[in-house]
């Protein structure tokens, strides 16, 4: 069952089936009209058979366009959705202007508006009716949701045949109300926009108030003793059968099937079937193994038909969570159906859904005692009623497993027998696997390794506790034993003592030293090179290395030209002197 629930005002629904859309949306929200369109443009979020106020029923798709808006307060981008509602064809049934919609007809949907800005809260819901638009009513509801029938597979329906209609439900609650009581209400949504309304249903501490049981709806009650009641109705909200005892739903889950006839993509879940709780099976009902004795109620509400002399059903193999819906705890693989014998019950077992246990229970074997064992994924032990046997089954198969014995732990040790010897064969399949992939693994390592040694790389990859005694010697003596953590203790492990640990040290150390003194001296070599070939061109640029040359002649320059700028001056001051001493001289 597939469920939307709003939250505050804005609802993103969490739909199945995705694909491009034609049809446009009629307006926007004010403050919607400077953002900007997804590229993804226009999308199915989902497919629903839904029920005409007028005709049979039809298929409708929930369709949404996104927009990227900015926030003029936070300045950061923000994502609002738009829904509306198309016909099968794509014909605009409810435009592209609410934050969610509901469908409960080929022509109307319960929808609720993004109002004045992107978060304002207090919205109301009301009903869109193609054609006539908005609804008067407001709707306050504490949460709301399209409730539709399980499918076998989680696939869009091609045509309305294909799935039985949905129903939208809200429910009403605003705690406590005249005299100390809960005041609480369900509101079903008709064909034709008119809504009924369920007093008093659901409230304080009833989870779930409504539910989806193929054809009608489960729904919860306190009565005025506190006592938590059911009752099953059909879509519009009509009683289908009187008040009921304790409703329990059970969901069969998939397992590994021997005929292989599950269909590929479908759920983990098989079914999920609802049943009313009926007397202890057990002599001591507070020792729980049996059970209570489960009556099958049928997708349409009534009695489910049961085989000839048959009263109930109960699970015989339990799990006890079903990671393929969350919200329900009692899940089984196993079920038996119950048929008296004198003062106690036979029953027979089937692995798989209860409908297909009550069609093989005519003709399956009978059986008088059960037994449980959680080993290898869990077995089921019965007794038959014929010859007085043990038989074991597994989980995953409606086969015998070992030798059926009239004692009990004979066979299941016979059972085990045979698990322990196809768990070995499968071990040594694994083993197998894995020593193959090992030795490629090894060989990849040794061509590795010498390609490293060719290339005087030993030291780039590491040995661990794998390799041979002389491979880790070689490495910690040509690496040193601090090349990674942990090398020296390697070594050590190897037979190295201390003393060959410190020798190899120093060894590397001086190794390092020398290397370090050869680089230095081919260093200083270079540079002297280069400050002579700098002397013999004092043209030549500046380099790193030459900086001192640079200067050194940079400063020689700037001194010559100061001291031929000097001599020029002074001569040019002497002749000057001669000059005008010698035309003073004439003039006398």
């Amino acid at each position: 069952m597939r469920f939307l629930v709003a939250a505050g005002a804005i609802l993103l629904a969490n739909l199945c089936s995705v694909a491009a859309h034609t049809a446009e949306a009629q307006g926007l929200p004010k403050y919607l009209k400077s953002c900007k369109k997804e590229k993804t443009g226009i999308t199915v979020e989902d497919t629903l058979v839904v029920p005409s106020a007028d005709g049979p029923p039809g298929i409708v798709k929930i369709v949404r366009q996104t927009y990227d808006c900015r926030n003029p307060e936070t300045r950061n981008n923000q994502w609002i959705a738009l829904y509306g509602m198309t016909d099968a064809k794509g014909k605009v049934l409810v435009p592209l202007e609410y934050a969610s919609v509901l469908p409960f007809s080929t022509k109307g949907a319960v929808v609720i508006d993004h109002g004045d800005d992107a978060y304002p809260g207090g919205l109301k819901y009301r009903t869109y009716m193609a054609g006539k638009g908005e609804g008067k009513d407001k709707f306050d509801f504490k949460w709301v949701s399209v409730m539709c029938a399980d499918g076998p597979c989680d696939k869009p329906p091609v045509n309305a045949a294909d799935r039985p209609v949905s129903a939208v439900v809200g429910e009403f609650f605003f705690g406590m109300g005249d005299k100390g009581k809960d005041k609480h209400h369900l509101i079903l949504f008709l064909p034709d926009g008119k809504t009924k309304k369920l007093e008093f249903m659901g409230g304080a501490g009833v989870v779930i108030s409504a539910h989806r049981m193929g054809h009608v709806l489960l729904t919860r009650w306190k009565d005025p003793e506190g006592i938590v009641r059911a009752g099953i109705l059909d879509l519009e909200g009509r009683p289908v059968a009187p008040v009921l005892g304790t409703p329990a739903i059970w969901s069969t889950l998939a397992t590994r099937r021997a005929d292989a006839t599950q269909p590929p993509g479908c759920q983990a879940e098989l079914s999920q079937d609802l049943f009313i709780e009926g007397p202890s099976l057990d002599l001591d009902p507070a020792q729980k193994f049996f059970g209570p004795l489960l009556i099958p109620v049928a997708r349409d509400g009534h009695p489910a038909a049961l085989p000839e002399g048959a009263i109930g059903m109960f699970p015989a193999l339990h799990r006890d969570y079903n990671r393929a819906r969350h919200t329900f705890k009692e899940n089984t693989v196993m079920w038996g159906v119950v048929f008296p014998k004198g003062n106690g019950f036979e029953f027979t077992l089937h692995l798989g859904t209860p409908s297909e246990a009550l069609i093989a229970a005519a003709t399956a074997p009978r059986y008088s005692d059960i037994g449980r064992s959680p080993d290898h994924g869990g077995m089921v032990g019965a007794r038959s009623a014929a010859d007085g046997l043990w038989r074991w089954f597994r989980s995953d198969t409606d086969i015998p497993v070992g030798v059926a014995n009239a004692d009990f732990q004979l066979s299941l040790n016979s059972a085990w027998e045979v698990q322990n010897i196809e768990a070995e064969a499968q071990y040594q399949i694994f083993a197998a696997e894995w020593a193959k992939k090992e030795a490629a693994r090894v060989e990849s390592q040794k061509r590795f390794k010498a390609a490293a040694r060719a290339a005087g790389r030993i030291c780039d990859y590491r040995v661990d506790s794998t390799s041979p005694r002389e491979e880790v010697v070689e490495y910690v003596t040509l690496c040193g034993p601090g090349n990674f953590p942990g090398l020296a203790y390697l070594a050590r492990a190897n037979g190295m003592t201390d003393a060959d640990l410190e020798a190899i040290s120093l060894a590397a150390w001086q190794r390092q030293v020398a290397q370090a003194q050869m680089l230095a001296e081919a260093e200083e070599a270079a540079r002297i090179q280069r400050m002579n070939n700098a002397n013999k061109n004092p043209g030549a640029g500046y380099i790193p290395g030459q900086w001192e040359t640079a200067i050194r002649l940079g400063g020689n320059a700037a001194v010559d030209a100061i001291n031929q700028s000097s001599d020029n001056w002074l001569q040019q001051r002497r002749e000057q002197y001669i000059a005008d001493w010698q035309r003073s001289q004439r003039a006398y």
